[in-house]
């Protein structure tokens, strides 16, 4: 294929994928991961995710988000980074995770991940065991860590649910700026588990914020990948950022599919449109024909997500990591 640049059918360039290695997790957030359960292991070997992304990267995909579930509950997760780094075929490799592993993988993180986004959802020991089930020492010990080995391209991302962490948005703040890190505001989304619990929005927030952080200014520069807007204050020496979807689309540039652990591709959250990559891997198909029809099924890359309505997605969060 001598496609260097793939695009859907309103002219939005893709050159962005999130891949999620598991469904698993070692947390159990109410808003993401069911009680019950511990999934099946992924279909895929990490050699058909470097099979299917390498083949990507000849039709434009350039920066890639690890993801899961919780990435770093697989064993090989780094082997994988490790050869889509040395294979140069992409210009930005970065991780989502809850944190509580980073101690075992740290020089991996150091060596070949050029950013980190960590979950963070309390500064509260007992409300941050009581959304996610976990231990918030580790997860503090594990960004102090990273930050001692001077790995500083770290995102700290917050969901806040109304009636439970929504009363700590400058403690947030306060914890972010005093170790010099972006922390982003992410909507929770009304999938799976985010159904029974209600969201906090950017307006909310703002109002809290306001009244201690003044000037709000829109950063215009770019961080990272996706679609945050960030923005600065005077008495303020961090940037804030907001991922929200719903109160404030931004469908209009999305740059984004994903590939689930399963071996489907997906165009967007909302829908579960896409495709399988199950017969390219297994090679039953050529990667020519593999491509090709990766630039047919593009153009059917929905517009806009419907979240406001009614989503058509049965997906829940763990299982495409946002």
């Amino acid at each position: 294929m001598s496609i260097i640049e793939l695009k859907d059918s309103f002219n939005r360039k893709i050159d962005y994928i999130r891949v999620s290695l598991t469904k698993n997790c070692n947390l159990r957030c109410k808003y993401c991961m069911p009680e019950c359960g511990v999934y099946k292991e992924s279909l895929l070997k990490i050699k058909d995710y470097e099979k299917v992304l390498l083949a990507l990267s000849e039709v434009g995909i350039k920066k890639i988000k690890i993801t899961g579930g919780e990435p770093l509950v697989r064993k090989d997760t780094m082997d994988l980074v490790k050869s889509l780094k040395e294979s140069k075929k992409f210009t930005k490799i970065t991780l989502t995770t809850n944190g509580l592993l980073i101690d075992k993988y740290i020089d991996e993180i150091i060596n070949y991940m050029d950013g980190v986004n960590i979950s963070i959802d309390s500064l509260n020991d007992s409300m941050y065991k009581y959304i996610t089930g976990g231990e918030l020492q580790n997860l503090k010990e594990n960004i102090r860590l990273l930050l001692k080995r001077g790995y500083k391209n770290i995102k700290l991302n917050t969901v806040l649910i109304r009636g439970f962490n929504d009363k700590e948005i400058l403690n947030l703040i306060t914890f972010a700026e005093d170790n010099n890190l972006i922390l982003r505001f992410i909507e929770l989304m009304p999938m799976g588990n985010g159904k029974a619990y209600n969201k906090f929005s950017r307006e909310e927030i703002d109002c809290v914020v306001s009244k201690v952080y003044k000037n709000k200014k829109r950063y215009n520069g770019k961080l990272g990948n996706g679609p945050a807007e960030y923005f600065t204050y005077d008495n303020l020496k961090i940037k804030i950022g907001f991922i929200d979807a719903l109160g404030h689309s931004f469908c209009k540039n999305c740059n984004r599919i994903r590939l689930d652990s399963d071996g489907k591709i997906v165009f967007c959250l909302c829908y579960d449109t896409g495709f399988s990559t199950l017969d390219y891997i297994d090679g039953s198909i050529t990667k020519d024909e593999f491509l090709k029809r990766v630039t047919q099924e593009i153009l059917l890359k929905p517009m806009e997500n419907i979240f406001n309505k009614k989503s058509e997605s049965s997906y829940s969060m763990n299982e495409l990591g946002g």
